[in-house]
């Protein structure tokens, strides 16, 4: 199993966010990173990483997370998305992939954010900052 937790030290500030995120394993490094900067620059948030499927399905439903992050490949990422959205249908879910053509499967099932543009700082902020709105 491999969940990280980040935004420890953020517990005295009062956690505003808590953020799921499933993706590769050699995604990990970069979703820390990102992760790291957001969380010093802006408001505080925990985040829980997942790299394998049976770790964020048993995982993800306790994580009581305030939006959840696919950047997950192809068919797999879409499988993902669709079913993080069937076990917490009212949390927001932003949805990377590598494939521009699972935006309309984006819409079908509600996610809050899509895009099949390298992760990003400023595409993360925007992202969670549409989670914010729609939560």
């Amino acid at each position: 199993m491999r969940a990280i937790n980040l935004g420890a030290e953020n517990a005295e500030r009062g956690v505003a966010m808590v953020i799921t995120v499933f993706t590769h394993k050699e995604q990990v490094r970069s979703f820390e990173h990102l992760i790291s900067v957001l969380s010093k620059a802006g408001s505080p948030f925990e985040c829980r990483i997942y790299d394998h499927y049976d770790d964020f399905i048993s995982g993800f439903p306790q994580d009581h997370a305030s939006a959840v992050i696919i950047a997950r490949r192809g068919a797999d990422g879409m499988e993902s998305a669709r079913n993080a959205k069937i076990m917490q249908p009212d949390v927001p879910l932003i949805w990377f992939s590598d494939d521009e053509g699972f935006g309309v499967e984006s819409y079908r099932i509600g996610c809050a954010y899509f895009s099949a543009e390298s992760i990003t700082e400023k595409l993360l902020c925007a992202a969670l900052a549409r989670c914010k709105n729609a939560s």
